[in-house]
């Protein structure tokens, strides 16, 4: 009898072994086939895996250059282009694609610990990988499918927003008539978010004066690859085709300080007292400048061009005349 129970115990835990290796060889197995399925950002750019920043660059402006949608290239290739310098040419986000792959950069730039999913690439969960591993966007090809399900791609902005949601077709360009204060957004982006009812805000208050509009990078990669979209959220102003970044704080005050500041101001700059005389008596009285007749002149200490001014200006633009007279310069001293 104790025989038959040793014997009983012994096959159950050799059986339970059996399932523990079975369970290794399928993972490895399908470790190794994502090596053929994944997307390798070095292999985008042409480039080996030890390629210093100066080769980065250089590939990237040589693609960059073959590739561009203006020359007649496809957008996304163009944006998939863009995507690999972004990752490649930024030390940090490279070290955590190599051991991580994309699924860790995305988790980073959403605030997140790429630590947390060790099979998130072939450099994590198994010190090494599994052979035949290179790191770099490498993942099993069954889990990269859950992630991408699981990732939000809607909109931030519903239809009843009062930011305008922008795609390929009605993306602001060189024949805008409007200035555009634009944020380029990523729908998982814990950042992003978090600015959406400052940016939702900005909107109404920036009505009449500038355009606020979004774009969701992952519905519209073509857009994003061709401003150059490294990292979310990504503000930029949108002036006769022309674009321009933001850099500061994202509370509502300095935003709206800075896209007012952005405004094409017409403002005669009144530096010596006859220019003074020849605006009164030229641009005051000329329909082109003043249509209705009327002209504005600031008399001021600053140097700095008061935002309200501008503001002023852009919206009475052809109707009525504005001028600035700066402190004049003062004599240095002996």
């Amino acid at each position: 009898g104790g025989f038959d129970r040793r014997g009983a115990m012994m096959f159950r835990v050799s059986r339970t072994m059996s399932r523990v290796l079975l369970l290794v060889a399928m993972l490895a197995c399908g470790a190794v086939q994502s090596v053929e399925a994944g997307k390798d950002l070095y292999k985008v750019l042409n480039i080996d895996r030890g390629a210093d920043d100066r080769t980065v660059k250089k590939m990237y402006r040589k693609l960059a250059l073959e590739h561009h949608p203006d020359k007649g290239g496809d957008v996304d290739k163009f944006a998939e282009i863009s995507q690999a310098y972004d990752v490649l040419s930024d030390p940090e986000k490279r070290k955590i694609y190599d051991d991580y792959g994309e699924d860790g950069v995305r988790q980073a730039e959403a605030g997140q610990d790429p630590r947390a999913n060790p099979f998130g690439g072939m450099g994590g969960g198994f010190p090494g990988g599994f052979p035949g591993g290179g790191g770099g966007g490498r993942r099993r090809p069954r889990q990269q499918q859950q992630q991408e399900q699981e990732q939000p791609k809607d909109n931030l902005y519903g239809k009843d927003s009062t930011v305008t949601n922008l795609r390929q077709n009605k993306f602001p360009g060189t024949d805008a008539k409007h200035v555009w204060l634009v944020e380029f957004y990523a729908p998982w982006c814990g950042h992003c978010r978090q600015l959406k009812p400052t940016w939702e805000r900005l909107a109404v208050e920036l009505k009449g004066f500038v355009k606020v509009g979004a774009v969701n990078c992952e519905k519209e990669k073509g857009i994003c690859g061709m401003e150059s979209v490294g990292s979310y959220p990504t503000i930029k102003v949108k002036k006769g085709g022309v674009s321009t970044a933001y850099d500061g704080e994202r509370d509502l005050a300095s935003l709206k300080q800075w896209a007012l500041d952005q405004l094409p101001a017409s403002i005669a700059n009144l530096r010596k007292p006859e220019s003074l005389q020849k605006f009164l008596t030229d641009d005051c009285v000329n329909a082109r400048y003043a249509k209705d007749g009327a002209c504005v002149v600031l008399f001021s200490d600053q140097v700095e061009t008061p935002a309200w001014l501008k503001v002023a200006s852009y919206t009475a633009k052809g109707k009525i005349a504005f001028a600035e007279a700066p402190p004049p310069h003062q004599a240095p001293p002996a």
